[in-house]
């Protein structure tokens, strides 16, 4: 049997609860508290050196990267409904979606994560907590966006250009739903997957609102697909309610901020 390990609020842990769901298999779930540095402890860090959730376990190998995870079941598990197209230029399409998110966009949305609601939780620490979390990070690039966040928050050149870059890409998933009412092709598929964590994060994170004025296709989008019945057993199901509500307390509490970055860009 699979072994996910697994966090509830990871939104790379989130696309492939999504898709272990549309495919209704099996797996064995292991919590990791990210808060509590899990993420960090060397017997997992044997299984995914870069310290991150999600890590799949199928037959003793450790498959890691939720994009190529996605894939990866795909791929394995062609007996089961496919979300993944043959053609080769929508398979392209969706190398390339998921580029962005990989290369820029999942980046940008620690960034508005961090400053919006994390780095409230890791301020009420001691300083030294806060620097042990920052120092087992294993990516420096991810360091640095932690520091440069809890530091800084909304007000910070990082925060505006990543609520840009987030801006920029919900206008061209609006561009891609236009066509035919999914990012790929005319069907549903691990393209899709792959931004709904994002856009949920965005919503929670009180930014969307303001991102979807002239995005009709998106609203409709996430709709749809929170009506899923895999979407409540990836999201609503296991999602701990308190960590919502404190994003979206948070999130007021900071918006005549978010205002002002947006009145930036």
């Amino acid at each position: 049997m699979l072994i996910l390990y697994d966090n509830d609020f990871s939104t790379c842990a989130q696309k492939v609860r999504l898709l272990l769901n549309e495919k209704q298999l099996e797996w064995e779930t292991v919590w990791l508290d990210l808060r509590a540095g899990d993420q960090h402890d060397p017997e997992y860090l044997t299984l995914n050196p870069n310290g991150v959730v999600p890590t799949i376990v199928d037959e003793g190998k450790p498959i890691i990267e939720s994009t190529l995870i996605l894939q990866y079941l795909e791929e394995k598990f062609l007996t089961n409904p496919s979300f993944y197209p043959s053609g080769a230029s929508d398979r392209y399409g969706i190398r390339l979606l998921q580029n962005r998110i990989d290369t820029a966009l999942h980046a940008d949305i620690a960034v508005l994560s961090i400053s919006v609601a994390f780095r409230h939780e890791l301020i009420a620490r001691k300083g030294d907590l806060v620097a042990d979390h920052i120092e087992k990070i294993p990516n420096p690039v991810m360091q640095g966006i932690w520091r440069g966040a809890i530091e800084e928050g909304l007000r910070s050149r990082p925060f505006v250009n990543s609520l840009r870059n987030w801006r920029d890409a919900v206008q061209q998933l609006e561009n891609h739903l236009q066509i035919g009412g999914w990012l790929v092709g005319d069907k549903y598929s691990i393209a899709d997957m792959s931004y709904v964590p994002y856009i949920v994060r965005l919503d929670h994170l009180g930014l969307l609102q303001y991102l979807v004025d002239d995005c009709p296709g998106v609203v409709k989008w996430i709709s749809s697909i929170q009506q899923r019945p895999a979407y409540a057993a990836a999201f609503t199901n296991v999602i701990d309610k308190q960590k919502i509500e404190f994003l979206q307390q948070c999130a007021r509490n900071e918006a005549v901020a978010i205002e002002t970055a947006l009145a930036s860009l």
